[in-house]
């Protein structure tokens, strides 16, 4: 057994990684710094904070804090970092200094420890990629930026090819596509990998990077306006309310569920033809918004059904859904849940949470909602 240290341990995929590891017979070391738009103020660990594992409060910007939590490790699943594509693009230099020089503080102190450390397995995210990936019939694969908004203005949803203008086919994306990110936060997650294979292969410590798409699951923070549409839709509909969808609801994306990616992580530690390379976790399929309102409402036994709202915002991608093809070679790993069965168990928890905890998290995706209007960014 090993001893572990998952930093961002105290949130949601963090958590359910603990429990895991624990229940491996791991030791496991925690380190959070129970960040406000994640964890209830004052902050406290929370009442699912495993027993049988240590809890150190501490800030990856701290490296002096980092090295006495790195103090024996053997094993680093570093999921600390500040989220949210569009609270990036106002609060640049707060992600900045925890994504890309927190992960730098922990790959200094790795490699001072690097006879130690046999493995560092890190969370990106597909926003590194930026829009999908996309084929015109006539001029063949390309990888576009935002659509225009004076395309959106007409509302004119698709993609369309640069040259001829014609609308095109969406494709998944693959590890090899280029990396476009959109937002700062897709920045600084390209900067953790990149960080993170390039320093592992120098000072050959074994590294493995994975490209979340839109992870969902029991214990997401609800209150943190910046979680995904499964969360927000979810909120909505048990608390009696219609969830709003942007465009035309057509847009295609990728979900998993986190046990599926605690999976995917704890086969990566056991794994040696995972090293130095970056997967996709994704389910592989792309999903209309729509239809995962639509599923949302009918796990939750709701008659409530989502509005098109005809309205857009700018900066969001219009497709992306995982090709995950090389995490099934390299790994052996596939998604266990489909996304019926996944939302059934989002579902059931949402059903034990108090109403208030319900009713906070809708208002606090609306006061951000109207945050974002102002702003002229995508939540």
């Amino acid at each position: 057994m090993s001893k572990v240290l998952v930093t961002g341990g105290a949130g949601f995929i963090g958590s359910h990684l603990v429990d895991a590891l624990v229940g491996r017979g791991h030791e496991v070391v925690a380190f959070d710094n129970l960040d406000p738009a994640a964890h209830p103020q004052p902050p406290k660990w929370p009442a699912y904070a495993n027993a049988k594992c240590k809890y150190i409060r501490g800030d990856v910007r701290d490296k002096e804090a980092l090295r006495q939590a790195l103090d024996g490790i053997e094993v680093v699943f570093h999921h600390a970092a500040a989220v949210g594509s569009g609270i990036s693009m106002i609060d640049i230099g707060r992600f900045v200094e925890v994504n890309s020089l927190g992960t730098a503080n922990l790959l200094e102190l790795a490699i001072e420890r690097k006879e130690k450390i046999k493995k560092v397995i890190v969370a990106s995210s597909m926003t590194v990629m930026g829009e999908g990936t996309y084929e015109c019939a006539a001029h063949g694969v390309y990888y576009p930026f935002l659509r225009p908004v004076e395309q959106l203005v007409r509302n004119d949803w698709d993609m369309r090819c640069p040259q001829c203008g014609a609308p095109s086919k969406p494709l998944p994306m693959a590890e090899d596509r280029p990396l476009l990110p959109l937002t700062i936060y897709g920045l600084t997650k390209q900067d953790e990998e990149l960080e993170t294979m390039l320093v592992g292969r120098f000072y050959s410590i074994p590294v493995v990077a994975f490209r979340y798409f839109s992870v969902y699951g029991p214990r997401q923070s609800l209150t943190n306006p910046y979680t995904g549409v499964i969360a927000r839709f979810g909120t909505r509909v048990i608390t009696g309310k219609t969830p709003l969808i942007y465009e035309d609801g057509q847009q295609l994306k990728d979900v998993i569920h986190v046990r599926d990616v605690v999976r995917a992580n704890l086969r990566a530690m056991e794994c040696e033809a995972a090293d130095y390379q970056v997967f996709n976790l994704g389910n592989g399929v792309g999903l209309s918004v729509h239809r995962i309102a639509e599923l949302i409402s009918e796990k939750l036994g709701s008659a409530i059904r989502p509005v098109l709202t005809g309205q857009y915002r700018r900066g969001d991608a219009r497709h992306g859904w995982a090709d995950i093809s090389k995490a099934k070679r390299l790994l052996g790993w596939e998604p266990s849940l489909s996304a019926e069965d996944g939302f059934a168990d989002l579902c059931d928890w949402l059903r034990t949470l108090p109403s208030e905890q319900l009713e906070e998290a809708t208002h606090a995706y609306e006061n951000a909602e109207s945050e974002s209007e102002k702003r002229a960014v995508a939540v």
